[in-house]
């Protein structure tokens, strides 16, 4: 079992004399990121494993399998084959009492996309293929949004507001208003155009779109 922790890279990487800055150009990656790693705050990263083959803390034949070689200014540095997950969703078909458009998030149909370069900066993020036109002209049926989850959630930010991390409900809307109990949104296909309040207690999470791939 691999044992390393944020603090074992940290001490490999001072003992060599590196800067975050020289790492994260030979790993591809961002001081930023390599900083969370070293502190613990990202637990697993698709940049551990270049981090640690470029500090020489693996050199097992399997390991460097995980990664590719690329040149850069005619130094070699390696650069993870990078992907994230997609989910798949379904529209719920609101009740008549209920204002907003729902999503189904199927945990268990999920697919691999290539990680954009727009967000080469977070290892906390994925993807949700759009059913309906919920937020239309926005997202249309089809497109493909990407979501991070290490950013807060803001004011006039289009969200995906989640029962939870795994499949299950969601709601993609614009967020309005935040309460200590809930949330406020709208959807721009919604023909009412009404702002409705969403509870915390049901939807928790709150993730921010931070783009999109048409589809």
């Amino acid at each position: 079992m691999n044992t390393t922790s944020g603090a074992d890279i940290k001490a490999r990487r001072q003992a060599l004399g590196w800067s975050r800055e020289k790492l994260a150009e030979m790993t591809g990656s961002h001081p930023q990121t390599i900083n969370k790693i070293e502190r613990g705050r990202t637990k697993h990263s698709r940049f551990t494993l270049p981090i640690k083959q470029a500090l020489g803390m693996i050199t097992t034949p399997e390991s460097a399998g995980n990664v590719l070689p690329i040149r850069n200014d005619d130094k070699e540095t390696v650069r993870p084959s990078a992907t994230l997950r997609c989910f798949y969703g379904s529209t719920v078909e609101p009740e008549e009492s209920v204002v907003m458009s729902r999503i189904m998030l199927r945990g268990e149909h999920q697919k691999l996309v290539d990680w954009p370069p727009f967000l080469e900066e977070t290892d906390s993020a994925y993807a949700v293929y759009v059913p309906d036109d919920t937020m239309s002209p926005a997202y249309e049926p089809g497109d493909t949004i990407y979501l991070d989850t290490d950013l807060p959630p803001e004011l006039d930010k289009d969200v995906l507001l989640r029962t939870g991390n795994g499949g299950g409900m969601a709601v993609l809307a614009r967020l309005t208003g935040i309460t200590p109990r809930g949330w406020k949104v709208k959807q721009h296909g919604n023909k009412k155009k009404v702002e409705f309040p969403v509870s915390k207690n049901e939807y928790p999470v709150c993730h921010r779109v931070v783009g999109k791939k048409n589809r």
